[in-house]
């Protein structure tokens, strides 16, 4: 979605293969798809708010990927960015701890063939994103084109 609305990055990762392991690692960071929720176990106060077993907390990992104390320009995206850490699944890097266990890693990492094939891709103008949520984030729909019009 954002390299659809974003011609510069596409070109730059097609320009630039050796980018794209930090730029999947950044598209996560700046687009959450992940928030962890736990059941409260036992009675506890958070900040005065009082919990008490069977409640559900979710934990917006979207808020710590816009830290400004630990991102630079976080509400940015800058595909070489060097992300020491990160929330995207929890904990970790998405390369060095979840490549070998999230689904989507296999596809993320065939990217480079896909900019090749489809150099140029984009959004239609009008396009409507609908997103729906819970413990992820997902976009129902993905209006897309394979070519650009710049």
């Amino acid at each position: 979605m954002h390299l659809a609305q974003r011609p510069d990055l596409q070109d730059r990762l097609s320009a630039d293969p050796s980018l794209i392991p930090g730029a999947i690692e950044e598209l996560l960071r700046y687009e959450s798809i992940v928030h962890m929720s736990r059941t409260v176990m036992k009675p506890h106060t958070i900040r005065g708010v009082h919990l008490v077993p069977g409640d559900r907390v979710t934990v917006p990992l979207a808020s710590a990927h816009r830290d400004e104390d630990i991102y630079d320009r976080a509400d940015e995206i800058l595909i070489d960015r060097q992300i020491d850490k990160s929330l995207i699944f929890g904990a970790g890097k998405a390369t060095a701890v979840w490549a070998h266990t999230w689904p989507g890693w296999k596809w993320a990492s065939r990217f480079e063939e896909i900019l090749r094939r489809i150099p140029r891709f984009s959004m239609p103008p009008a396009a409507q994103l609908h997103a729906y949520g819970g413990q992820t984030r997902s976009l129902e729909t993905l209006p897309f084109r394979t070519w650009r019009e710049d």
